[in-house]
């Protein structure tokens, strides 16, 4: 058999500032844009992103030619995600009492394993079945801290949230080769997403 190891690890970071001035115009109706007219003049917001995740991969594949061949091996995946976002703006005080507009910390946090193997016998010459499965385990935990006008608060409040599963997915595949350049088949099979858990919908303030 061959033993294939494939290991993996990235790191990300990114940031956009956006303006949300005509926003602040169509959700709170000021009279005016400009601050001195009465507005709250300006306004952006600024999301800062980090992500990183690490992956481990092993397969044991069986060589040769015979009629049964097989697959075994194993999976690993361990991934953070973080956000912070803020839009602060003194010319929202005169207006709310705050300059607060929205303020946003996030964390998410993903484990996974797996087991996977596949048998495959070849019935024919031409004729071939493959039958596997693939055993998945995952749990999920985070937190999202909000704030601000936007939120119906300024003071901070925090939901957390967790998530996880496991199970089995099944596949099957039967193939025929015509020749030694076509080759039909079919497969069914099983797969799945991470779940996550839900933060609350907002219930006041703009957002709601």
């Amino acid at each position: 058999f061959t033993i294939t190891s494939a290991t993996s690890y990235w790191t990300r970071s990114q940031s956009q500032t956006q303006d949300v001035s005509e926003t602040i115009q169509t959700t709170f109706g000021p009279p005016a844009y400009a601050t001195a007219d009465g507005g709250a003049g300006p306004e952006s917001i600024t999301e800062v992103d980090y992500t990183r995740q690490l992956s481990e991969e092993i397969r044991l594949t069986s060589n040769g030619d015979g009629a049964l061949q097989w697959l075994v091996g194993g999976f690993y995946s361990d991934y953070t995600y973080r956000q912070d976002q803020y839009s602060i703006n003194d010319g929202l005080t005169p207006l709310f009492g705050s300059p607060n507009l929205f303020t946003l910390n996030s964390k998410d946090h993903l484990q996974q394993t797996a087991e996977f193997g596949e048998i495959s016998y070849k019935i024919t010459s031409g004729l071939k079945a493959t039958v596997g499965a693939r055993h998945y385990s995952y749990s999920q935990d985070g937190f999202v801290t909000q704030s601000g006008i936007a939120v119906g608060s300024d003071t901070p409040s925090t939901a957390y949230t967790s998530a996880k599963n496991s199970g089995i997915n099944p596949k099957f595949t039967l193939s025929y080769a015509l020749d030694s350049n076509l080759l039909i088949y079919g497969t069914a099979a099983k797969g799945f997403r991470p779940g996550s858990g839900n933060t609350p919908v907002p219930t006041t303030g703009s957002d709601s």
